[in-house]
């Protein structure tokens, strides 16, 4: 079987996405030798059949649909002050926040440490170790931001996130745990922790949910 007849059975027989069969062609080129040439992938015989594909079957888009970010933030300026809010208010409202400003996902959220944390006036910034879905080969640790915004402390992550920090300490400390996040009811744990937790407008509507 040729490299043209095995991306053709998968494209037609098989069902793949374009984006599949993209793949597919980069692995070849990495594994196969060079022909008339050219890496396999960018041979014109090859480069013709994944451009006859992409016309046939486009990429569709990640997503089918965006929310207005600004009725989130109107939420959760609601949610204050700090002091007055449950712990669950709390750690959705911290989690809201710091998955805003970082634009990071779930998994990089559920790595951040304290033991990796530098916070000073002007901001609070991470340094994430553990392998996450950005992670390649040779590319320096990931650096988590978030800068103070003493403009509105109501949507400020930073100022969230220290209040969070301190609210959480005991629970940490009785896990034996460095991680950021933990869970806001009993019996309270950290592994496994996945960011299902939904912030709602009404009792009928979800504004915004944040899962893995």
């Amino acid at each position: 079987m040729t490299v043209c007849d095995f991306l053709t059975e998968q494209f037609e027989d098989f069902n793949k996405s374009y984006s599949t069969i993209n793949s597919y062609r980069s692995a070849l080129s990495s594994m196969l030798l060079p022909v008339d040439g050219y890496s396999v992938g960018e041979h014109p015989i090859i480069a013709r059949l994944l451009k006859g594909m992409f016309h046939v079957r486009p990429p569709e888009p990640r997503y089918s649909f965006t929310w207005d970010v600004n009725v989130l933030l109107t939420f959760l300026e609601s949610w204050f002050p700090l002091p007055a809010l449950e712990l669950k208010q709390l750690t959705l409202k911290t989690a809201a926040l710091v998955a805003l400003v970082s634009a990071q996902r779930s998994q990089t959220l559920s790595a951040l440490s304290i033991e990796f944390m530098n916070s000073t006036a002007t901001g609070t910034q991470f340094v994430v170790n553990s392998l996450v879905k950005s992670s390649r080969p040779g590319k320096s640790s990931l650096i988590v931001s978030l800068p103070a915004f003493p403009e509105n402390e109501k949507l400020c992550a930073h100022s969230t996130l220290l209040h969070y920090l301190a609210r959480t300490a005991s629970i940490r400390q009785s896990l034996n745990s460095s991680q950021v996040f933990v869970s806001y009811g009993k019996p309270y744990k950290v592994e496994g922790l996945k960011f299902s937790y939904s912030l709602h407008l009404t009792e009928s509507r979800t504004l915004v949910r944040i899962q893995t």
